[in-house]
Formats: structure tokens, sequence, C-alpha cells
């Protein structure tokens, strides 16, 4: 899918890109929609240096060295009538994230019993 941002928090006077519209592939109604609700969903973006640490006076520590970064979220609630979803993020989403695409992980899983 991908995100776009909300524009208005209930009023607010200050702005925060905590949630997000985001549209998933294959969805166009609320009721398919509601099968994605707390699900998590991840941002994942690159960075030029890498996280990896270096002791004083000593080389790199290569061993889990990345240059990715995650911004995670769950779906909260849909929106529309068109199948997005609001999605709300741990920590604000940069602008370059609106727009991009983002992963929706299929977990955690609501089992049913089958008692219904």
């Amino acid at each position: 899918g991908f995100c776009r941002s909300e524009h208005a928090l209930e009023l607010s006077l200050e702005f925060y890109n905590v949630v997000a519209l985001c549209q998933i592939e294959g969805v166009r109604t609320p009721e398919d929609a509601r099968y994605y609700l707390g699900k998590r969903v991840a941002y994942v973006y690159h960075v030029k240096k890498s996280n990896a640490q270096k002791p004083r006076g000593g080389r790199a520590n290569i061993k889990g060295a990345t240059t990715s970064r995650v911004i995670w979220g769950r779906i909260a609630r849909p929106h529309g009538n068109s199948g997005v979803v609001r999605v709300r993020f741990s920590k604000n989403v940069p602008p370059q994230a609106f727009g991009a695409p983002i992963r929706v992980m299929l977990y955690p899983q609501q089992y049913t019993d089958g008692s219904e």
C-alpha cells in the first residue's frame, strides 16, 4: 500500500504526523478493510550511516550493522468508503513517507473457533 498524511487531528494547534491514511492493494470497501484492523505496518527507509558501534581506537563492529530503519505502526480503523485505513505509527512519519510504499504484516492473526 501507500500512505498519505492526515491533515488535522481533532483541531489541535500542533501538528503531528503520527496518523497516516494508507491504501492497501486489493482493498476497495470498508468491509474488506476490517480484516486488516490491528495488523502491524512497517515503513522501511534507508540512511547513509550504518548503526555499527565503533569503539575508541578500534574497528567498527560489523556484526548486525545495517543502514535500514523501520517505523512501526498499527492499522487503527477504516477511513471512508473506498477501503482506505488509518494507521497510527509509533513515531512521527517523515514527509518523505507520504506516497511511499509500506509493508503490511499479517499478524497478529485473529483466530476463530468456528462456532459462529
